[in-house]
């Protein structure tokens, strides 16, 4: 180990091969470390779960958690817990520090007690939180602010990457993985029992995660709407977005803080039309976005044309390079 480098331990961990592929997250902010610290697991899978981590007791200096409220699910859920809890106790014991980033209000799966209770455990033992939006702060007793480090969810810059295409085909593009959270059902309901929304053309690209929300998906499409249940690339985003006047995430879901599709939006300049709460809320405030509190501002934003803020100095700012110095310094 380099003498200057700290050991840090990143939770949870996919394979090398895969990494890039299966958790962008994971893999944009190990590329991030790596030369700042010496990242111990880098590309072995997580195996076991929260065993895992007893294999690096005495090796290293950090644990970087991520997602481990998620724990609180499955057969082995209590086992998983009550060796989490030993893990931490040993681990401040030892001398390691722990980092947790607070991703979500709670779990994206089922919300149980024991998520609850690990959210709570993590904010009380951990010794820094990450977080990615200020909203954060409403769901951190304020006796634990001095925890909190704030950096906004570092940005990917795709906007080199490929040409413009100049034609604008559609009022609205929706992209991404699409799941209940994410809101497209509860909108497109809106969209057919309204109007007024009659003449705006809007374009889905994303997979579905469930055979029953792509039925109620498919009941509410019509001619000006087209939807493409696929995988999208991050080569093809550039084209996307030049097609359309906005990008809308339509977000119904409690437990959305951040947004890693946001953040890939973001530097590529078509208008953003997001929820008022977590990570959009914040962009908002910087006059970067447009919010709306109810499905039916949407067509207000749509019909007015304010020019919002140059986002570059905002997305050279947050990139992730820049999150690595950060955590050095902090961490």
């Amino acid at each position: 180990m380099s003498e200057n480098k700290k050991r840090v331990y990143i939770y949870p961990m996919v394979s090398a091969v895969d990494l890039e592929v299966k958790h962008p997250y994971i893999f944009n902010l190990s590329n991030a470390l790596k030369d700042k610290f010496t990242i111990c697991n880098y590309g072995r899978k997580t195996k076991a779960g929260i065993f895992d981590m007893y294999r690096y007791l005495g090796k290293t200096d950090i644990v970087y958690l991520n997602w481990i409220e998620d724990i609180g699910r499955g057969k082995l859920s209590y086992i998983q817990l009550f060796f989490f809890i030993v893990f931490i106790f040993m681990a401040k014991i030892s001398g390691i520090k722990i980092i947790w980033t607070h991703h979500n209000v709670k779990s994206h799966y089922e919300s149980s007690w024991m998520n609850v209770f690990l959210t709570k455990f993590l904010i009380k033992n951990v010794d820094k939180i990450v977080i990615h939006t200020k909203q954060s702060k409403k769901y951190i007793s304020e006796q634990y602010w001095g925890k909190m480090i704030y950096f906004f969810h570092p940005i990917t810059d795709l906007s080199k990457e490929i040409k413009k295409n100049k034609e604008v085909k559609y009022d609205i593009l929706i992209w991404g993985g699409i799941r209940r959270s994410k809101g497209i059902e509860v909108f497109l309901k809106h969209l057919y029992t309204n109007p007024n929304y009659r003449n705006i053309k809007v374009k889905i690209v994303g997979k579905i995660n469930e055979d029953k929300l792509k039925k109620e998906i498919k009941s509410f499409l019509t001619p000006n709407i087209l939807l493409e249940d696929r995988f999208v690339e991050d080569d093809e985003l550039q084209l996307l977005h030049s097609e359309a006047k906005f990008v809308l995430f339509p977000y119904t879901g409690e437990s959305v803080l951040n947004s890693g599709v946001v953040v890939k939006s973001l530097p590529l300049k078509t208008r953003i039309i997001g929820p008022d709460k977590g990570a959009f809320k914040d962009l908002a405030d910087l006059g970067l976005i447009d919010v709306y509190k109810e499905f039916s501002d949407i067509l207000t934003i749509l019909q007015k044309n304010v020019k919002k803020k140059n986002v570059d100095d905002f997305c050279n700012h947050f990139t992730w390079n820049n999150f690595g110095l950060f955590l050095k310094e902090q961490i």
